[in-house]
């Protein structure tokens, strides 16, 4: 929900959230488990004090039960749920508190750690990279129809579609756009702050009324090809006529090609999501008017594609471009092994490096 039409699953991927949600349900578990063990408890008394000290349920230095049960309430939480998940809390910190004061750092320790955090090295390194080694790869049909056998599922093709649409362009209704130079006054008075220039200075209105009338023109444009994408939205949804209410508009309905949701054509990707959008529509389905920064669009499904897995023949060269890299940093590895074994037997350096 934060990140909106920014979200990609590769990113969720990469945060792992899961996997830190579950490591903390972990670490949770087992400290609750070890203070029950030591018989530690939060009083009622402590678990008040806790809560009115809470500077998010304070006002004016002091605990305010209106701001406590709505800020609450925004959290989709309950008092009960919430001083619950606090009595943990504080179990814990006892827990954490009783753990550390048992434990002891000598000045030895202590210098190590600043040494190890303030001391800079300089290193001279060797790199070895895997596509240098790519005409090295000894290629057989046998052995890419084994690694193609072995990771068919990696070269799926995801489902792909194809679709036609009505395009309604903010230029096109700019054009006719009138703006008066009250307008323009009025536009410059409202936004002083965001015209100023580097260093400060704020221009005169003279320098920077075509821009501001420029801007007003989009911005009245936009509003124009929203309404008359709205409105033929409806009657296209009621009418089922997409090819001919653009017919009798004079407006052109492009076709794309198939493509993914995983590379969309770049005509498409500044529009707000878009693949969320229109992926689940049904063939001959339209979608609802969706925009850039240019103008509105309705889509309609022209055709679909399943995932699929395709043959060797159809994904040669992609199995061919990965079977060698895989090989190649094999041999790139154990290249830098060996190179690594002479070091330790006691060859130059630089030397060394040189002639590889």
């Amino acid at each position: 929900n934060r990140l909106g039409s920014n979200f990609r699953e590769e990113l969720l991927k990469g945060l792992n959230l899961k996997g830190q949600a579950i490591d903390t349900l972990i670490k949770q578990a087992i400290l609750m488990a070890k203070a029950e063990e030591l018989h530690i408890r939060v009083s009622d008394e402590e678990l008040r004090n806790s809560i009115l000290s809470y500077p998010a349920f304070q006002r004016d230095g002091a605990f305010d039960q209106r701001v406590y049960e709505e800020t609450l309430r925004l959290n989709k939480m309950t008092p009960d749920n919430f001083e619950t998940l606090q009595r943990k809390m504080l179990i814990t910190t006892k827990l954490q508190e009783l753990i550390s004061s048992g434990v002891h750092v000598s000045d030895r320790e202590v210098f190590d750690l600043y040494r190890m955090q303030k001391e800079r090295i300089n290193v001279s390194y060797l790199k070895f990279t895997s596509k240098d080694f790519l005409n090295k790869v000894a290629l057989t049909n046998k052995a890419l129809e084994n690694y193609f056998k072995e990771r068919s599922n990696e070269f799926r093709v995801p489902e792909q579609v194809q679709v036609k649409y009505i395009m309604f362009s903010a230029a096109d209704y700019s054009s006719s756009v009138k703006v008066t130079e009250v307008d323009i006054k009025d536009y410059y008075d409202r936004n002083k702050g965001r015209l100023v220039k580097p260093g400060g200075s704020i221009p005169a209105l003279g320098e920077v009324s075509e821009k501001i009338a420029s801007e007003l023109r989009q911005i009245a444009g936009m509003n124009l090809a929203a309404l008359e994408a709205k409105k033929a939205h409806d009657t296209i949804y009621q009418q089922e006529n997409f090819d001919a209410y653009a017919a009798g508009k004079g407006l052109k309905t492009p076709t794309s090609n198939l493509f993914a949701a995983t590379n969309l054509p770049p005509e498409f990707r500044a529009i707000n999501d878009f693949a969320k959008n229109v992926f689940p529509l049904q063939k001959n389905e339209i979608s609802n008017v969706m925009s850039n920064d240019n103008g509105y669009y309705i889509f309609q499904i022209v055709a679909r594609k399943p995932a699929y897995i395709p043959d060797l023949k159809e994904a040669g060269n992609e199995v061919e471009n990965r079977y060698k890299l895989k090989e190649a940093a094999i041999i790139c590895k154990k290249d830098a092994d060996s190179i690594l074994e002479r070091f330790k037997k006691g060859e130059d350096w630089l030397r060394t490096a040189k002639e590889e």
